[in-house]
Parts: C-alpha cells; sequence; structure tokens
C-alpha cells in the first residue's frame, strides 16, 4: 500500500510539473513594416483552442532609434475552433515608418496577415 501511495504521489508531481507545458500560448512578433496614416491589420485568425473561447492581442509599435513606442491595439475574440478573415483598425493619424506587430493570447492561435495603410 505505501509502494502505490509513493507511486501515485509521484505520478501526480511528474503532471503537475509539465502541466504548463500541456497548454498551449500564443506569441508572435513580425519584423518592422513600412506603414503611415491609419495602420490596419487584415486576414485569417483562427482560434486552435479546442475548449474555450480565447482573445488574441493585437499591439501596433513604432520602431524608433530610441526603442518601440506602442502606438495603437485591437484584438480578436473568437469561440472554441473558430476562425474568422477580418480587418481591424490599429492606429490612426501615424507618421511614415516602421511599424512592428506583436500578437499573443493565453490558448493555441495560428495567423495569415499582414499590415495595410491607408
Amino acid at each position: 500500500m505505501k509502494k502505490l501511495t509513493i507511486s501515485f504521489l509521484l505520478t501526480l508531481g511528474f503532471l503537475f510539473s509539465f502541466a504548463t507545458s500541456s497548454f498551449a500560448s500564443f506569441y508572435h512578433e513580425w519584423q518592422p513594416t513600412p506603414a503611415h496614416d491609419s495602420i490596419y491589420i487584415e486576414g485569417n485568425f483562427s482560434n486552435l483552442t479546442n475548449t474555450s473561447s480565447d482573445t488574441l492581442f493585437i499591439e501596433l509599435y513604432r520602431v524608433t532609434p530610441s526603442g518601440n513606442i506602442q502606438v495603437g491595439s485591437n484584438y480578436v475574440n473568437l469561440g472554441a475552433l473558430q476562425w474568422t478573415r477580418t480587418r481591424l483598425l490599429l492606429a490612426m493619424n501615424q507618421p511614415a515608418g516602421n511599424y512592428k506587430v506583436i500578437m499573443h493570447a493565453s490558448g493555441d492561435w495560428t495567423t495569415a496577415a499582414y499590415l495595410d495603410s491607408k
């Protein structure tokens, strides 16, 4: 009985030590892209999380010699295993320059998108 209890506790310990790695998370940082004025992100966004809805946060940064400055953001919220094609405004009245996007979510996502400015 004592061996069984110890084996059970060791098994639980191993399960919990790997628990954080079994839950996927999404982080993607784009290379700087030239843009100006009103800056949009357009494309396909898919929530691959199969148990719950999730939110993908999209942040826009202007790249400067002294560091990146956040100038806008938006988000996509989708149910489990859903996808959408959308165009989201990230920032308005921006000077010409290089901008980069950082996307992050707690769940597993896939994206195929690009920046567009008008």
